[in-house]
């Protein structure tokens, strides 16, 4: 597991919650994803909440198109349900929330509040 993110089944209410403890680019997000796909699996859970607050994603607004190719890759808006939460690099988030939307056919959305980001993810 990669030494910026910690990651925990939540049993009660049946989700993968990912943390990021650092700043992380684009190429991180193909690893943690991977990652947290492979947790969720093992948990039998189709639900994973990404945590992003309190780290920058250093990554360019083109760069940010090409999550796509890793959502496919690990079946995120296909077998897998997902949130984003965070709180900095806000244009950047917004914008990979309309990348998100418009390829995930709205199973995965990126919020900037936890509980609102959550209450979203356990409507499934």
């Amino acid at each position: 597991m990669l030494n910026m993110i910690e990651m925990h089944y939540i049993n009660n209410e049946d989700y993968v919650y990912l943390k990021t403890t650092e700043d992380y680019t684009t190429s991180d997000v193909d690893t943690f994803l991977k990652q947290a796909v492979e947790y969720a699996k093992k948990h039998n859970t189709n639900r994973i909440l990404l945590d992003h607050r309190g780290c920058n994603f250093f990554a360019e607004i083109l760069e940010i198109h090409q999550i796509t190719k890793f959502l496919e890759k690990y079946g995120i808006g296909i077998e897998f349900r997902a949130s984003v939460v965070y709180d900095r690099d806000v244009e950047k988030y917004k914008f990979a929330d309309t990348v998100a939307q418009n390829w995930s056919m709205g199973v995965m959305k990126f919020f900037d509040d936890f509980k609102t980001a959550k209450d979203w993810l356990l409507r499934s």
